[in-house]
């Protein structure tokens, strides 16, 4: 298992990518909306807990909206 932990700074933006792996990511500080290739997208708050695995296509966009976002990112060893 590998964790790492990520701070962005206020409106960092990501634009299409897919995830770079599997993972568990769990907002610690400020939001992070998460735009999907259909054109929708959600707001994930502090405390809330998503599995990353768009591993192909044309991904997500990130956007960290408030101040500093700090989010925990936990790879399962399986997945390393």
């Amino acid at each position: 298992m590998e964790f790492s932990v990520s701070q962005r700074e206020p409106g960092f933006f990501s634009d299409f990518h897919p995830a770079p792996r599997r993972r568990w990511q769990v907002g610690i500080v400020g939001r992070t909306i998460i735009g999907l290739s259909d054109g929708t997208s959600q707001t994930f708050n502090p405390g809330d807990v998503r599995l990353i695995e768009d591993l192909t296509g044309k991904g997500h966009t990130t956007t960290y909206p408030d101040g500093y976002n700090i989010t925990l990112q936990v790879t399962p060893a399986e997945d390393l």
